[in-house]
């Protein structure tokens, strides 16, 4: 009997040592980071692009990004986002070369988009949107918006503040939160004249809407 209390004593004392330097690691790693390739792509800004990418940031980056102090997408606290993830501030994603991303390739920006991947390989947990299903020319429409003389994205020395991630937030973005496959195959856009069609694509292709109502 002693032996065997004995035993379980030393399994459970291996098992604590193993979750708290996981814990460790966790806590002083921040959120994980991913390799990344370089995708070759360039928008060409066509004026129908630019046209579109206006209203789909208008439905997915303004609110957001859109600070009222700079008027333009220069990033800002998301006081809406639980207190259990952290401090969490929107980026500058203003055309300037160093504080926005004005120096990001078209590719960086798609890759970010689409699996949640940022330029430095960093993961970017659920509080920004990801477009896995998004058409490919939703995709581009938005990246030749980024690019445009729209004055939102205008470039602004703004810095972007380092979100004060929780652990909690580390933790689940290493256990339960994962980046989205880039897609390997063209992603066309839905039949505009199938209501049912493209009614699905607006709530699971672009406004993600089963990430909150899925139940």
């Amino acid at each position: 009997m002693k032996k065997a209390l004995k035993a379980l004593a030393w399994i459970l004392g291996a098992v604590v040592l193993v979750v708290g330097v996981a814990a460790l690691y966790m806590q002083t790693t921040g959120l994980p980071r991913y390799a990344k390739p370089t995708l070759q792509l360039e928008v060409e800004a066509t004026s129908e692009r630019v046209a579109r990418g206006t209203r789909l940031a208008q439905m997915l980056c303004v609110t957001c990004h859109l600070d009222a102090t700079t008027r333009v997408l220069s990033g800002r606290r998301m006081p809406d986002v639980p207190p259990e993830f952290g401090a969490i501030y929107s980026a500058n994603i203003t055309k300037h070369p160093t504080q926005g991303i004005g120096s990001w390739t078209d590719g960086e920006i798609a890759y970010l988009l689409r699996t949640g991947i940022s330029r430095d390989g960093r993961y970017t947990p659920p509080y920004m949107v990801k477009l896995p299903h998004a058409s490919d020319e939703d995709i581009l429409s938005i990246i030749a918006f980024l690019r445009s003389d729209d004055p939102l994205v205008a470039p602004h020395a703004a810095p972007t503040h380092v979100p004060e991630v929780s652990f909690l937030t580390k933790v689940l973005s290493r256990v339960a939160f994962k980046p989205f496959p880039y897609p390997t195959a063209p992603i066309g856009a839905p039949d505009t004249k199938n209501p049912a069609a493209l009614g699905r694509y607006l709530a699971d292709g672009l406004l993600d809407c089963y990430a909150c109502h899925f139940g």
